[in-house]
């Protein structure tokens, strides 16, 4: 944040604009949950400048009552204590009345600052610089309501203030209303996956009408129950390699579990690059079409490579499979996604200190699988939902790029917005 602020801004603390700064409910509120009664927020309700409805309980209004002291008002801002200290939100009119667990409760004084524009800056850059530094307790995070109060509110004139909280406000509502569509979205392809991958598309357009019994269910009729070891040639592990090896100017990349994301796709910009012996790399260079596993802590997290401009490799915690001739490997990778997958991949795990799944288990992994122009047809539907989800996505990250640069610009003055 500046320091020098604009003409008619000022700083005053946190406590100073609040007519109360305090904690929600904080002793156990399990013995008072009810299915209908006051509804009390919790950490998982609080999103950055909203309130999910989701997963809300009810407590007895007998409770409520003996709390009341506690009870939320619209326009109050509840902050999350531990977790994730500093996450605020402004409570609206359909949750005045109701009670929070553990958050810590800010009620403006509107009369000088209006509670959407003070959560706006709670949630920014700046707020979250304030409480990372003044946060209290080991290895739990805790922001306390002594810190809180400390916090330096920069405030410009009322109308600004308002009108800046609606700037912010439409973007957030946009954001919020494109991740519902992603939502949807990921809702019908997991529906649209358990349909597919058991009773396909058909044959020339016409939908299956004869099924069989199988080891895996009850499965169109032409479709066979295959292994892993039916349909791949055999796994390989990736090498091993001392991490002195990683080099920005070497000659192959080794995918890691994290280089994968949780829709089975490859992360190939962050993907780290190591320098090899080129005998090695070339034994273990990854081909196009090949499924990547892992095999340790995330383990069945699988995606399929496709060709690069350098090498990749497989990760020394990660397996390559080979497809066989017709199997179209990102089938496979939809299959795995699935809870019939997981299950299985459960089965095979070896706990210990670290999870780990070996390779050779792997290769008793049991699916349905159909001929390949229909494995094709499947894919290509459930690629043009995952299309369209990240469209949706790339539509959020530069909607939240453009608040990022609006925030610097309108909580700072650098810019000032026309009030009249």
């Amino acid at each position: 944040m500046n320091n020098q602020l604009p003409d008619g801004w000022k700083i005053k603390t946190l406590d100073e604009i609040c007519s109360w700064i305090g904690v929600g409910i904080a002793t156990s509120t399990t013995h008072a949950y009810t299915e209908s009664g006051i509804p009390i927020l919790r950490n998982q309700n609080i999103l950055q400048n909203s309130i999910r409805d989701s997963d809300m309980l009810n407590i007895t209004k007998e409770f409520s009552n003996e709390n009341q002291s506690k009870m939320l008002r619209e326009g109050d801002i509840v902050t999350i204590r531990t977790g994730y200290p500093g996450i605020s939100a402004v409570i609206p009119r359909k949750y005045d009345g109701c009670h929070s667990f553990t958050t810590l409760i800010s009620r403006p004084q509107k009369e000088i600052v209006n509670s959407y524009y003070l959560s706006i800056l709670i949630n920014s850059d700046y707020g979250r610089t304030f409480v990372l530094g003044g946060q209290a307790g080991g290895a739990q995070q805790n922001l306390n309501v002594s810190v809180l109060k400390q916090f330096p509110v920069v405030l410009p004139p009322l109308p600004e203030q308002q009108k800046i909280a609606v700037i912010f406000t439409s973007v957030d509502d946009v954001i919020e209303k494109t991740q519902a569509q992603v939502n949807k979205l990921k809702g019908l392809k997991k529906g649209m996956m358990q349909e597919l991958l058991t009773r396909g598309v058909g044959v020339d357009g016409k939908p299956h009408t004869e099924f069989k019994d199988s080891p895996v269910g009850r499965i169109p009729k032409g479709w066979d129950v295959v292994r892993f070891k039916d349909i791949f040639h055999d796994y390989k592990y990736g090498p091993r390699f001392s991490s002195k090896d990683y080099d920005p100017f070497g000659n192959v990349k080794t995918i890691r579990g994290t280089d994968l994301s949780s829709n089975g796709v490859i992360k190939y910009e962050q993907v780290p690059i190591a320098k090899l012996d080129k005998e090695l790399v070339e034994k273990n260079s990854l081909q196009d079409g090949d499924l990547v596993m892992i095999t340790t802590a995330d383990c069945g997290a699988t995606a399929v490579f496709c060709d690069q401009s350098i090498p990749y490799i497989a990760s020394a915690y990660a397996i390559k499979l080979t497809p066989k001739k017709g199997l179209n490997s990102k089938y496979i990778n939809y299959y795995m996604q699935t809870s019939e997958a997981l299950k299985q991949v459960e089965g095979y795990i070896r706990k210990g200190t670290v999870a780990n799944l070996p390779g050779s288990d792997v290769m008793e992994i049991e699916l349905s699988l159909p001929h390949l122009n229909e494995q094709n047809k499947i894919v290509s539907i459930l690629e043009n939902i995952d299309f369209q989800i990240e469209l949706k996505l790339l539509n959020i990250n530069q909607k939240k790029s453009i608040k990022k640069a609006l925030m610097q610009d309108l909580l700072t003055g650098k810019v000032r917005v026309n009030v009249d």
